[in-house]
């Protein structure tokens, strides 16, 4: 069926005239229909393609406003009366489309242009006679100042951009969605309207999807930064993992490259918080298996793979906020990485000398000597810009101690902590000197950086981790993995430096690959004495709701991390899993007889402790609404976590 789309009464002119002023970019495919238009009667179809809500139909509309138009549904008759221009949305609905259009619309009309989620088939683009008047062109997301000049004319507000602008990625669907529930709401969290957005616009993005297994595909790719076959069929076994990474490969809303397969970022987004909002458990379950096929996979990478696959690690953790807050970027880098070579020497002693100064050049000479392996460099455009270094130290010798003040300053503090025992040692991050910008968000400091999480996470017998920095900008995020050391800071050269350090327990690769590798799967922390805690804060939390979340099965809370935490230890006189279900009944009464948390306890008794089906069951049942339970009980978690971690850093008097 087509109608005419009449532009000439007062009240259609106005309406086009506010439809322009409002539409924003897409320049480039207006400038292409403007040239088609030009070129009459020559016949043009102009093919717009891209995902779901990536703005084809808006588009369309536009084009629309410029001239009387036509607007045809794929598959029917066209009317008799030629036009200047016929519109035609959803084409792809067709199995012939091609033949439509040669057979039915293109006598009607030299200009035609039609949208759809896939691009013309191989095919159909290989077909001669089409060559002249086919012109596909794919729509991709908005650029960050047209979204932001989106949200500005949606009225909002300039410190509300940051999260939308981040989550929505330019799909200009997601970022009207956002909008309209930003200024609805504006007492809702970022968190809120992301997990809304994700809710509302999850079906329109993907489309209609096979089957069940189709989808759980589609949340693998989005888990990870890029999926081939091998981690698809880790991380849904039991599917037909080659049949649905050729399906993933031909959708609308991926792309690939040479290490897989990805969606686009609106989508990535989307259908992450979509299904964490869904089913939580089952996030984690396949969280889970993608991290320890990636995890697996960075140990036994070598070569110019090893950074790579320690990025796939850490972005595959960016929801848990370990090593994430560290980068800038992981992937594309221009600057590379390469190990060192003696004719790199006068350089690096050179960049020491600018950055730290002589007597730091002398240590740095000091140990090329002793550890040339432990250094690697960095080089821009061929030059080389940067130079790192990780000592490798299982018992410094006496000339080691004397010669590098920070070495001998951080042997003896951690060995007082917690001694090495054999076949143990000690990493520290001794150098990460990029003269043009010493210790500053840079991609040189990002690749050092992510050595240093592919030595964490690679290296046999590591014992203890050592950061060091010359001053506290990057504290926040360090301390996010490592405990800042409560003594003084080592002087070099007039320089002070800052020791940050933490203690793991020694594990074989075997361990790695074991089948009970867990969320905490990275490195266990051995037990250490109470002043230095094997804990960092945001590791804890994670451990806390997994623990909340196996509530209900003994077998697996007793696979919980927390039964490895001092509480659940020292509460359980030989049975952590006792200890654990007591203290955390303990906080949890805590909160019960607290009454600015009772509300909060009641959301985290019912979810967790009474074992509803779902959030939204729950919420259900404690007569919520949605987006007011999710509050209650993400303050509820944020409450209950700060009482346990002083139980963990601070004994079990806390709750006496």
């Amino acid at each position: 069926m087509a109608f005419r789309m009449d532009v000439g009464s007062a009240l259609d002119h106005q309406l086009r005239k506010a439809r322009m002023r409002a539409f924003l970019g897409r320049a480039r495919e207006l400038a292409a229909f403007r040239a088609a238009l030009a070129r009459q009667p020559s016949y043009t179809v102009l093919y717009l393609y891209g995902p779901g809500g990536i703005g084809k139909s808006t588009l369309l509309q536009r084009i629309a406003d410029e001239i009387p138009a036509v607007f045809l549904e794929p598959g029917a008759e066209p009317g008799t009366e030629p036009a200047p221009l016929i519109l035609i949305d959803g084409l792809d609905r067709l199995d012939r489309p091609a033949e439509w259009l040669r057979e039915k619309v293109l006598p009607t009309g030299p200009v035609i242009v039609v949208a759809a989620r896939q691009p013309p088939s191989a095919q159909w683009r290989a077909d001669l006679g089409w060559n002249d008047i086919l012109r596909p062109l794919p729509l991709g997301p908005l650029t960050p100042a047209e979204s932001a000049a989106l949200l500005h004319t949606h009225r909002v507000p300039a410190d509300r951009h940051a999260a939308v602008l981040a989550f929505c990625c330019g799909n200009p669907l997601a970022l009207r969605v956002a909008a309209q529930l930003v200024t609805g709401d504006r007492d809702a969290t970022d968190d809120d309207i992301c997990r809304d957005v994700a809710a509302s616009i999850a079906d329109q993005l993907l489309g209609d999807l096979p089957s069940p297994a189709h989808r759980q595909a589609v949340e693998a790719i989005a888990h990870a930064w890029r999926t081939n076959e091998e981690l698809l069929r880790a991380a849904l076994p039991g599917e037909d993992a080659a049949t649905l990474f050729s399906w993933l490969r031909a959708q609308p809303f991926t792309a690939a490259d040479a290490r897989g397969v990805y969606p686009v970022d609106a989508v990535r987004n989307v259908v992450e918080a979509d299904l964490r909002w869904r089913d939580e458990n089952r996030f984690a379950a396949m969280h889970t298996r993608i991290k320890t096929h990636l995890i697996v996979r960075a140990r036994t990478a070598t070569g110019s793979a090893e950074l790579p696959n320690a990025a796939d690690v850490i972005f595959v953790q960016r929801h848990e906020n370990r090593l994430w807050p560290y980068f800038t970027r992981l992937y594309g880098f221009e600057v590379t990485e390469h190990p060192y070579d003696p004719a790199d020497r006068p350089q690096v002693l050179e960049m020491a000398r600018a950055a730290e100064g002589p007597e730091s050049a002398a240590i740095a000479d000091f140990w090329l000597g002793r550890q040339p392996a432990a250094f690697r460099v960095y080089r821009r455009a061929g030059n080389l810009c940067a130079f790192g270094a990780r000592l490798r130290l299982s018992r410094p010798d006496d000339d080691e101690l004397a010669a590098d003040p920070v070495v001998a300053t951080a042997w003896a503090r951690t060995q007082r902590v917690t001694p090495l025992r054999p076949g143990e040692h000690l990493n520290i991050a001794r150098f990460n000197v990029e003269p043009a910008a010493y210790y500053r968000p840079s991609e040189a400091m990002d690749l050092m950086r992510l050595r240093l999480a592919a030595t964490i996470m690679c290296e046999d017998g590591l014992a203890w981790s050592v950061i060091l920095t010359p001053d506290l900008f990057w504290a926040p995020t360090i301390e996010r993995s490592h405990t800042r050391d409560a003594g003084p800071p080592i002087t070099v050269g007039g320089r002070d430096y800052f020791l940050f350090s933490q203690c793991f327990g020694a594990m074989p690769i075997t361990a790695w690959s074991d089948v009970g590798v867990d969320l905490m799967m990275e490195r266990r922390p051995r037990s250490v004495p109470r002043a230095a805690s094997p804990w960092n804060r945001d590791d804890f939390d994670e451990a806390v709701q997994q623990a909340l979340r196996c509530w209900r099965r003994t077998d697996e809370l007793a696979e919980t991390d927390l039964t490895h935490s001092r509480l659940a230890l020292e509460a359980g006189n030989g049975d952590p899993v006792a200890g654990l279900r007591r203290v955390l009944e303990a906080a949890l009464g805590t909160l019960r007889d607290d009454p600015r948390q009772q509300r909060y306890h009641r959301v985290l008794q019912v979810t967790y402790l009474d074992g509803v089906p779902s959030q939204q069951a729950a919420a259900d049942r404690l007569h919520l609404p949605f987006s007011t339970y999710r509050r209650h009980r993400q303050r509820g978690l944020t409450a209950l976590c700060d009482l346990l971690w002083k139980v963990e850093t601070h004994g079990i008097g806390v709750l006496s």
